[in-house]
């Protein structure tokens, strides 16, 4: 992000930002798999058959444009997965030429790529989807060069890549090891919820559902693009996919390489079908006893790519197989045009939303571009000029994190997205971390759903249960409310503006201040010492250093006080008196930090969410390691130029 902030502040429009990340990631990950079949798969059945020349073209165009890429990467516009499209396929390649050519620059080419890639690690399941690739290439290649030396060879080259890895991601690892992985504690060790998952989900994603790369729910039984998905000519154009792969065999297992990717793809599929038959019998008592496993409640989600990876080979042999095979009777016709023909049923048609743009909209029939209407920058402007530091809510209050504006030239449909479009922190969508407060303010506008968004707290005894509105809100800095008249009231269940209007209008101590386009304003009266840092009995005033560092100054206090910052409460956040941690630290409003402070006089107090110091530790080691490998990489460049 600082990356593309560059291009931002030196003028490009925010929307050819995003474009150019998008093009690099799918330019990067497509030429990447290009390559990649070139070095295992292209050039030893050239030797067979020129017209195999194609494979890399072929297989590179379908690993960009297939039905799992069309729903699950570019449609659901997770950044979770937009970066193992690239990554992945390139670190396999640096790994093989590595081994190959036995040199270790392309596995310091490959250590800098998943740097700036590191995206691609934003969940655990990919950490293993990544690695299970390497391993087995390299448990293949064993087999394959049984030779003393090749053997020691290759393991060293792994584990050069492996420590290499850690050592360049240390600066989220370090602080994942140190506190973050107790964030995935409950998730992974909630092992009959997440069996149901698991179970649930996979009914999506059966066998035949996998081997045409298919999401059942968007293509069939949801329609989220239209009808034309459950006629019989598109359930046998999705055929294609599998049959033109079957043609594959007779050629594929001439060569040295089929092993590795038929155990790749087997290996995939496994994961991929989850619960459902013919392994999940196997996969089930797996996913139980290993908890990493319990990352894959959504198996196809987090190892399609892996999947398409394997699959690619294996379309792109077959197509040219039946290409040729065809041209035999159409002896005048070139088996060029009936490949391009496979590629047009395939990639084309079949993926027409992706070309029409109703891919990321569920198939409602939007726009793919998405305009801010200005009426929310004159909104943030008047905010921006507003002297407290309040925070802003969102109103209809959303019992989910998606919402579609209707009243915009191009709609939005997506995650509640103020966070980007208002720079005040924004309350506006349901979430784990805020269900604290967030359940009962859900209760109050009768909209609060158990279990959404993973369980409830206990808020029997919460103290976030005012009578009035605006008690609830000044607990959290609220000072402004912005009540959205251009939201879809269907979607996410967020209801109509109207009653919400009008309960607003009769509340005490919340009046409408202003009104730009779709938005009215409401300002909330709360008292003036309330702050993001504040004491109720105590002067308070604070400068902010970073989000993660508050320097706050005490005066004239006569005796013991509690200092409050309305942070969701973390023991992680210290607050500390001339260097000396302050050991009585609690919750305040049921979510929030509060400490006790017994100094009186005026002094500082210095507020700090210790794992950024882990993140700044880990980001030096990080960052030498990326200028290490990047010398030696320049270095060896010029070397050879040199020579040459």
């Amino acid at each position: 992000f600082n990356f593309l902030k560059a291009f931002f502040l030196i003028g490009f429009p925010g929307f050819l930002v995003q474009a150019l990340h998008f093009f690099l990631i799918m330019i990067f990950g497509s030429i990447s798999l290009y390559f990649l079949l070139r070095e295992t798969v292209s050039y030893e059945l050239e030797t067979k058959n020129h017209i195999f020349k194609l494979v890399p073209l072929v297989g590179a165009i379908f690993y960009l444009l297939n039905p799992f890429s069309m729903t699950q990467i570019w449609g659901r516009g997770l950044y979770l997965q937009f970066f193992p499209f690239a990554l992945f396929s390139f670190f396999l390649l640096m790994f093989i030429l590595g081994l190959r050519k036995r040199n270790f620059i392309f596995g310091l080419l490959g250590l800098l790529a998943s740097f700036f890639f590191a995206g691609s690690f934003g969940n655990p399941s990919y950490i293993f989807s990544f690695w299970v690739i390497i391993f087995i290439y390299l448990i293949f290649y064993i087999i394959k060069n049984p030779n003393g030396k090749n053997i020691l060879f290759s393991i060293i080259y792994f584990l050069f890549m492996l420590i290499g890895w850690v050592v360049v991601h240390m600066w989220w690892i370090y602080p994942f090891i140190k506190i973050s992985s107790n964030q995935f504690a409950l998730a992974l060790n909630n092992t009959e919820v997440n069996v149901g998952t698991l179970t649930g989900i996979s009914k999506d994603y059966q066998i035949h559902s996998l081997l045409r790369l298919i999401h059942e729910g968007y293509f069939y039984r949801d329609q989220k693009f239209g009808g034309s998905y459950i006629s019989l000519p598109f359930i046998l154009l999705s055929w294609i996919i599998p049959l033109a792969a079957l043609f594959s065999y007779k050629t594929f297992k001439q060569l040295k390489v089929f092993l590795f990717f038929s155990i790749f793809f087997l290996f995939s599929l496994f994961i991929c079908l989850g619960a459902n038959k013919p392994t999940g019998w196997l996969f089930v008592p797996i996913f139980e006893t290993f908890p990493i496993f319990q990352a894959f409640r959504n198996p196809f989600e987090k190892f399609g790519v892996v999947l398409t990876i394997a699959y690619a080979p294996f379309f792109a042999i077959g197509s040219i197989v039946v290409s040729e095979w065809v041209s035999k009777f159409f002896k005048k016709v070139n088996y060029k045009v009936f490949l391009f023909g496979i590629l047009i049923l395939v990639c084309g048609i079949f993926l027409w939303p992706i070309w029409t743009g109703q891919f990321t909209a569920g198939g409602i029939k939007i726009s793919p571009w998405v305009e801010v209407p200005q009426y929310y920058a004159q909104t943030n402007g008047w905010l921006n000029n507003q002297p407290d530091d309040g925070r802003i809510i969102h109103f209809p209050i959303n019992p989910g994190d998606g919402l579609r504006y209707n009243g915009w030239e191009y709609p939005y449909l997506g995650i509640e997205p103020s966070e980007y479009i208002f720079d005040r922190p924004s309350i506006g969508k349901n979430g784990q971390s805020i269900k604290l407060y967030y359940n009962v303010l859900l209760q109050r506008f009768n909209k609060f759903q158990p279990l959404a968004y993973g369980p409830d707290p206990d808020i029997t005894y919460s103290e976030f249960r005012s009578e009035h509105l605006y008690e609830e809100l000044a607990k959290l800095n609220v000072r402004h409310i912005i009540l959205h008249k251009d939201i879809d009231p269907e979607i996410g269940l967020m209801g109509p503006f109207e009653p919400v209007e009008k309960y607003l209008e009769t509340q005490k101590n919340i009046k409408k201040v202003n009104t730009f386009g779709k938005l009215d304003i409401y300002k909330v009266e709360i008292p003036n010492e309330v702050s993001l840092i504040y004491s109720p009995k105590a002067m308070v005033s604070y400068s902010k250093v970073n989000p993660t560092l508050y320097i706050a100054k005490i005066s004239s206090t006569q005796s013991t006080f509690d200092l409050y910052l309305l942070e969701n409460y973390d023991p992680n956040w210290e607050a500390s008196i001339d260097n000396e941690k302050i050991k009585e630290h609690g919750k305040v409003f049921s979510y929030a930090n509060s400490w006790k402070i017994n100094k009186t006089g005026n002094f500082l107090v210095t507020i700090k969410y210790k794992p950024q110091d882990f993140v700044n530790e880990g980001m030096e080691i990080s960052l030498g390691a990326v200028l290490l490998f990047s010398l030696i990489c320049i270095i060896y460049s010029v070397g050879k130029v040199v020579k040459k």
